[in-house]
C-alpha cells in the first residue's frame, strides 16, 4: 500500500489533474520548432535529350546543334537501322508479332507529345502541328491530340486535302476532327498563305511540329510543290523564333543518306531536336546531318526488341564523334549550318 504521507508527492484533484496549491507551478517554455532552410522547387523533368529550360530572367539561348543519342534500356544500346531495315520491322511487327499498325503510331505519338511538353515547359504557347498524309503525318496527327487533351492550343496544318489521307493518317485525322481542333489545308497555288491564314487570329506558334515526311520519302521534292513551300515555311517559323520537333527525322532528309532528297539545294527542315523512332536512323551518322537534325531522341514505339537487334547494328562511340565533309580533292573540310530558308521553300 503506497505512503499517504510520502512528502513531495503532490495533490492530485479531479480527472488527475494537480491540483491547486498556494505556490504557482512553474512554467515551462514553449517548444521552439527547428528552423528549417527554404525549400528549393525541383528542376521540372526533362526529355530525353531534350533542351534544359533556360535561367526565368536570362537571355534565350539556342543549344548547340549537334547530334547525341540517348541510349535505351536495353543494354545501353542503339541501333543504326537503314530505311529498308524500317521496313521490315514495320511489316514484321504485324505479320509475325500481331501489333496492329495503329498502336506503334499511338506510342510513337505519345512519345512525340512527351518531348513536346518538355520543350514547352521553357515557353509555354500555340503549337502548330505540319502533317502530311503518309504515316508520319500520322504520327504528328495523333500527337496533336495528346497535346490538346494536354490542355496547350494546338493547330493543324495538312499538306493535302482531307480526302487524300488513307490508311491509319486517315483515322487519326477522323479523330481529330471530331474533337474540334482548328485544322487548315494546304492551298496547292499558295501554300504560304494557308500557313498565315491558320494563325491570323491567333499567336504565332512558339513550337511547330514537322511530320510532314517521313522515312519512307525517297524521290527528289518538287521545288514548287507543297512540300518545299511547307519546309521553307517551317524554317521561316524557326527564323522568326519558334522551336521546330522534327517526327522521326526532319523532312526533306534521306533516311539513308543524311542528306537533302534531290540536288544540293533541295529543301530540309532545320529542327532543334528530333524524336527517332526504334533507333539511329543510317543518314544520321553523314557528314553535316547534324546541323539539321538538332537534339535527337530515341524513342521506344513497342516493336520487340529482338527484332530490331536482329535488323539493325549497334552504334558505337566513334560513330558519334563530331565528323567533317570533305572538301575539293578530298580535303576535310568542316561542314557549314545550313541557313533557314525562305517561304519559297529554298535553302
Amino acid at each position: 500500500m503506497a505512503d499517504k504521507g510520502r512528502r513531495g508527492a503532490s495533490r492530485v484533484g479531479k480527472r488527475g489533474k494537480p491540483a491547486r496549491t498556494g505556490k504557482a507551478l512553474p512554467r515551462t517554455p514553449p517548444r521552439t520548432p527547428p528552423r528549417t532552410p527554404p525549400r528549393t522547387p525541383l528542376a521540372p523533368p526533362t526529355a530525353l535529350g531534350a533542351p534544359q529550360p533556360a535561367p526565368p530572367d536570362g537571355p534565350r539561348t539556342r543549344r548547340t546543334r549537334r547530334a547525341s543519342a540517348q541510349p535505351p534500356a536495353e543494354g545501353g544500346l542503339v541501333y543504326v537501322l537503314s530505311r529498308a531495315g524500317l521496313r521490315q520491322i514495320d511489316a514484321l511487327c504485324v505479320e509475325r508479332y500481331g501489333l496492329p499498325t495503329i498502336a506503334l503510331m499511338e506510342n510513337a505519338a505519345a512519345q512525340v507529345a512527351a518531348v513536346a511538353e518538355r520543350m514547352l515547359l521553357e515557353r509555354p504557347g500555340p503549337v502548330l502541328v505540319v502533317c502530311g498524309r503518309g504515316n508520319n503525318g500520322g504520327d504528328g496527327l495523333a500527337a496533336a491530340r495528346h497535346l490538346h487533351n494536354a490542355g496547350h492550343a494546338t493547330a493543324v496544318l495538312l499538306a493535302a486535302e482531307p480526302a487524300r489521307f488513307g490508311g491509319d493518317a486517315a483515322a487519326q485525322l477522323s479523330v481529330v476532327q471530331r474533337m474540334g481542333l482548328r485544322v487548315g489545308v494546304t492551298n496547292p497555288a499558295d501554300p504560304r498563305a494557308a500557313f498565315g491564314a491558320l494563325w491570323r487570329d491567333l499567336p504565332d506558334p512558339v513550337l511547330v511540329i514537322d511530320a510532314l515526311l517521313g522515312t519512307g520519302a525517297e524521290g527528289p521534292i518538287d521545288p514548287q510543290g507543297p512540300a518545299a513551300h511547307l519546309i521553307g515555311a517551317i524554317n521561316e517559323a524557326r527564323r522568326l523564333g519558334a522551336r521546330v520537333l522534327a517526327v522521326d527525322l526532319p523532312s526533306g532528309m534521306d533516311a539513308d543518306t543524311g542528306r537533302g532528297l534531290g540536288p544540293a539545294s533541295a529543301p530540309l527542315v532545320s529542327a532543334d531536336a528530333t524524336v527517332s523512332m526504334v533507333g539511329w536512323k543510317q543518314g544520321f551518322l553523314s557528314a553535316g546531318a547534324a546541323a539539321a537534325l538538332g537534339e535527337v531522341m530515341i524513342a521506344d514505339i513497342g516493336c520487340p526488341r529482338e527484332l530490331v537487334r536482329r535488323i539493325g547494328r549497334p552504334l558505337t562511340g566513334v560513330e558519334l564523334r563530331p565528323r567533317r565533309a570533305a572538301g575539293p580533292h578530298g580535303a576535310p573540310d568542316t561542314p557549314s549550318d545550313p541557313e533557314p530558308s525562305g517561304l519559297d521553300g529554298a535553302n
